[in-house]
């Protein structure tokens, strides 16, 4: 750090940032801090059955690259708590459309969207904010959430996506902290960055997302304007039983374009609801909203050789590498009729595969595979595949019966058990998913994996300018000059240990706008 500090006394007279402001530090702000005052010494961790916890932060799995395993039930019961812990409010905004497929891709897969050129299938959308909360304006800067669900006739196929191209962190563990350290703060109710920047700091697998977050793709124009990621590592097995590895991605044909800090903060005051207005008028102006859905494939081989886990959505993908495929074109071209039946009944879960598709051992992807399903429960019952928005195209037969909600006849007076005699429902062994092999010890294991590929592709694939960098910079450091000191300090230090002239500007930037060098020097 003394380098750094070296480097900031040289530079600092030329600097080319300009905050404006010192750190706004107020009781709010540090209700953390006078927490951490009080409480010394910190308590073990106790299940809500008062049994100690050993880990908290890594869940149990097969190897350190193997699949999540269900006895892992500290990890279990924490994510069904956080699914039922406030009463739900879906601030979100949904269209329906279509999809024409382009392309024949049924040398990777057996779906039948990827095997037949120029035919439709029926979409439903939904647009939303990872932190937004009633009364919170579009344009603030976070993460955006775009998902498609495709009525095909194999069953539904959900894909959800961000509009970055990776995610915060590789452990589903880690998740429920990310959220509550975004989340308002539970003695203030207010944001707390505080709370953020410890989070972001105790977790350098966050450095990549925070990049993008901060950078322009931060503030979209609007949902029109916004690209989609799967981020998460898909299968696919084609009809040889072949299997290849795959992310989606959804690329508006509109432009990929974003907003100022100022232009946002403008209609943040003017038009808080800026995002769902844009899209409702284009709509119905008849000016068709649509993305290219495309699919980044590797081969096994490829796994095997990259230089990175490519089963990690905290890792990027750099197009140079593997092969990008357009599937079809998605059209939305139809405003709901009814917001709660079109829009906030709709489900979307990322279990739903169709055959063709199957998960892979990315740890963030396993655990919302029951996740989803878990909190749409809570949200809108056990029978919400049963409503409009939801429903399958195909007739459903099964011995799933009766509970909450449960209308359409509950399958008469068919058969509900099986094995039975009665010409019940029977498997279609054809479509089982494809084994493959996990081994390596049962425990839980930090993953370490380093990101070797994320820079160079952040400006080869991502068209990032070294204006913009500048305002990543500018960014970073005019949203850290409202934390503790000794947070920004932690930041610099992260960021110079992983990218050095990244951590120079930002220690640069920050000294400008009054955090003492000392601080640096500890």
């Amino acid at each position: 750090m003394r380098n750094l500090v070296h480097y900031i006394l040289i530079v600092l007279p030329f600097g080319s940032f300009t905050l404006g402001w010192n750190s706004t530090m107020d009781g709010a702000s540090e209700q953390l801090l006078d927490y951490a005052k009080n409480q010394r010494i910190p308590q073990q961790a106790v299940s809500s059955s008062g049994i100690l916890i050993d880990d908290i932060i890594n869940s149990l799995s097969a190897g350190p690259r193997g699949p999540l395993l269900i006895e892992d039930s500290n990890f279990f019961n924490q994510m069904q708590a956080f699914n039922r812990e406030r009463i739900s409010s879906r601030i979100i905004f949904g269209a329906s459309g279509y999809i024409e497929i382009t392309q024949n891709l049924s040398r990777f897969s057996i779906a039948k969207i990827f095997s037949r050129s120029k035919i439709k299938y029926g979409v439903r959308a939904r647009f939303s904010r990872m932190n937004a909360d009633p009364g919170r304006p579009d344009t603030l800067r976070d993460l955006g959430s775009l998902a498609f669900k495709f009525y095909t006739e194999e069953g539904n196929w959900d894909l959800v996506a961000i509009n970055f191209p990776v995610f915060y962190i590789r452990d589903p563990y880690k998740f429920y902290d990310l959220v509550h350290a975004l989340r308002p703060n539970p003695a203030t109710n207010l944001p707390d960055l505080n709370a953020q920047w410890n989070f972001f700091t105790q977790n350098p697998e966050t450095i990549p997302l925070s990049l993008f977050l901060y950078s322009d793709y931060g503030i979209p124009r609007s949902f029109r304007n916004m690209n989609g990621y799967s981020s998460n590592t898909y299968s696919l097995i084609n009809s040889k039983n072949n299997t290849f590895y795959a992310r989606f991605y959804l690329i508006s044909n509109q432009g990929l374009e974003t907003i100022t800090n100022e232009e946002a903060q403008t209609l943040a005051g003017t038009n808080p609801d800026y995002y769902i207005s844009d899209l409702y008028n284009n709509i119905f102006a008849g000016n068709f909203p649509s993305w290219e859905l495309q699919v980044h494939i590797a081969t096994q081989r490829d796994a095997h050789s990259a230089s990175f886990n490519i089963f990690d959505p905290t890792n990027l993908w750099p197009r140079r590498m593997f092969s990008v495929f357009n599937v079809g074109k998605i059209v939305l071209n139809k405003n709901p009729s009814n917001y709660f039946v079109d829009v906030e009944n709709i489900a979307f879960n990322p279990a739903n595969m169709v055959p063709g598709i199957q998960p892979t051992v990315d740890r963030i992807l396993q655990s919302r595979l029951f996740a989803y399903n878990d909190a749409q429960m809570y949200r809108l019952g056990v029978n919400s595949n049963l409503l409009m928005a939801n429903a399958p195209v195909l007739d459903v037969h099964n011995y799933e019966r009766d509970g909450m909600n449960r209308y359409k006849g509950n399958q008469g007076g068919a058969v509900n058990y099986f094995i039975n005699s009665f010409n019940g429902p029977v498997p279609s062994p054809h479509i089982s998913i494809l084994p493959y092999s996990a081994q390596g010890v049962i425990a839980k294991f930090k993953n370490s994996d380093q990101r070797q590929t994320f820079l160079s592709a952040l400006f080869n694939d991502y068209n990032i300018t070294s204006e913009e960098y500048i305002r990543i910079v500018g960014n970073l450091a005019a949203n850290l000059n409202q934390v503790d000191p000794s947070l920004q300090m932690k930041a610099v230090q992260l960021y110079n240990s992983t990218y050095p002239r990244l951590g120079e500007m930002l220690a640069t930037a920050l000294v400008k706008a009054g955090l003492p060098l000392k601080y640096l020097l500890a």
